[in-house]
């Protein structure tokens, strides 16, 4: 309780704009929505030295991110892919929106508003529709853009992220991790933030501590991961995102559609061949440590996909796919019915910030390229 109270004072009730530095190969630009031309949203940008052979990639952030976390992943695959990265508002250097807005009033509709701005720049610039790579409750967002026919995408990556059936599962995981963070909150006057208020807390919940060949990340590194985080995040985001409530007490939780999703992916998904070749268009990462979107978790995603193409009307050779596993010290790759599954060993929830980020990283370039 006296750390709690200690770190109230950290905790803010606005926020500003925050420039994460870039490096040289990155630039930060501005677009804006059609209901509000005047607000600004930083998209970042990276293009490749010579044309891409493959989409580009839009990569989107989950809760209290920001269009920065993904630069390592950016780092990786510049060389040979066009990437962007977004900050909704009131994140990264992102028009500011106020706590009560923000907190309380600031929708799914208002944030997907914010993606398929995004997207729209981004097809009006290239000629062509971006891959979405969606981290945490982005997962849900972008699966909610899918399965609404608000956009198309030649591939949905998902990554550490919100299931179509809802996080509601998630949120129970996490007050298990964190069993006194209802009191904590109290103390806190009830501020959003009030879960992640300490670095002890961040590393908890984000990170995975390290494996045989790494060192997990220092405090002074998980602090000033947790300095480019916004303030205070929306609350109605992940609850819209919750699902079915009785669902989920009987086990079989629901919220969005598998097929309505797999219907906004362009291409044909449906695609496969004996011993796990053909065209993958969905692939589910998780990090081994995940504390929150659990490896049980996404796994039930990955088949609940490959369920949702077998319905989808393909040739009987389906039956007869065995798919591909591959295993190391630093992964796991399952590549069946159509859906590429990666586990990444001793990785926590932030995949792409933790200490096994290249590996993440070179598992998506390798999904990316086989689209």
């Amino acid at each position: 309780m006296l750390e709690a109270l200690s770190s109230l004072f950290s905790l803010r009730w606005t926020n500003t704009q925050l420039f994460h530095p870039l490096p040289h190969n990155t630039t930060r630009t501005y677009i804006s929505t059609a209901l509000r031309p005047a607000d600004k949203l930083e998209l970042l940008v990276s293009d490749p030295p010579q044309k891409s052979t493959t989409p580009p990639i839009l990569f989107l952030h989950g809760g209290l991110g920001h269009a920065s976390v993904w630069l390592p992943f950016i780092s990786h695959l510049a060389p040979t892919t066009q990437c962007y990265a977004l900050s909704y508002r009131n994140h990264g250097a992102s028009y500011t929106v106020s706590y009560l807005r923000m907190v309380y009033l600031t929708t799914v509709a208002d944030l997907t508003t914010d993606i398929i701005a995004a997207i729209t720049h981004i097809y009006f610039s290239t000629g062509q529709l971006p891959i979405l790579v969606a981290h945490s409750s982005a997962g849900g967002l972008a699966q909610h853009i899918l399965s609404h026919k608000l956009a198309t995408t030649p591939g949905l990556v998902l990554l550490d992220a919100v299931p179509h059936f809802g996080n509601l599962g998630a949120y129970v995981n996490w007050a298990k991790h964190d069993p006194w963070c209802g009191l904590r909150m109290v103390a806190h006057a009830q501020h959003v933030s009030s879960p992640l208020s300490t670095v002890a807390l961040v590393r908890g919940v984000f990170f995975g501590g390290g494996d045989t060949r790494r060192k997990a990340l220092s405090d002074a590194e998980v602090e000033e991961f947790e300095r480019w985080m916004p303030r205070y995040e929306s609350m109605m985001w992940p609850m819209q995102m919750f699902g079915s409530f009785w669902g989920w007490m009987r086990g079989r939780p629901r919220w969005l559609s598998v097929r309505d999703v797999l219907g906004g992916i362009r291409g044909d998904v449906r695609v496969l061949t004996k011993g796990g070749g053909g065209v993958e268009r969905v692939c589910v990462m998780v990090g081994e440590k995940d504390v929150l979107m659990d490896v049980g978790m996404c796994r039930r995603v990955a088949d609940e996909f490959r369920e949702g193409i077998r319905s989808m009307g393909v040739d009987d050779r389906q039956d007869d796919v065995e798919g591909v596993l591959e295993r190391d010290e630093e992964k796991i790759v399952e590549r069946k019915g159509g859906v590429r599954f990666v586990v990444i060993k001793g990785a926590g929830h932030h995949s792409q910030n933790d200490v096994q980020w290249d590996i993440a990283a070179e598992e998506l370039r390798k999904f990316i390229v086989q689209l």
